[in-house]
């Protein structure tokens, strides 16, 4: 829920790619095996309000929401949405009340499946 994937990349390299971020390579081997990856569920509020650092902030994370999305399912490839969910909350922000909105269909979509 309102996945950071661009700390530790956006804040200290300009032009960083997640492909390469330590996450992804800590990660590489079981995401490439379809019998051992995790699903994963991902989402992030597109309000972006609280002022210009939090605007900054929410823009990167949206960024790379969309980045890991297009990550995991072209060089991976997970399939959306047995595998893979993405949400783009369009009335979210980067808050309680948003999450709360977003996790009752996030644990519906994990177990029923």
């Amino acid at each position: 829920m309102s996945s950071s994937f661009w700390t530790g990349i956006d804040d200290t390299t300009s032009g960083a790619s997640l492909s390469t971020s330590g996450l992804i390579q800590q990660a590489r081997r079981t995401l490439e095996d379809p019998k051992r990856r995790p699903r994963i569920w991902i989402d992030w509020g597109m309000v972006h309000t609280g002022g210009p650092h939090n605007e900054l902030i929410e823009t990167r994370a949206c960024q790379r929401g969309r980045e890991m999305r297009d990550l995991l399912t072209s060089v991976y490839g997970y399939k959306q949405p047995k595998e893979l969910t993405a949400f783009e909350d369009p009335f979210g922000e980067h808050d309680e009340d948003a999450w709360g909105r977003r996790i009752e269909p996030a644990l519906h979509g994990w177990f029923d499946r």
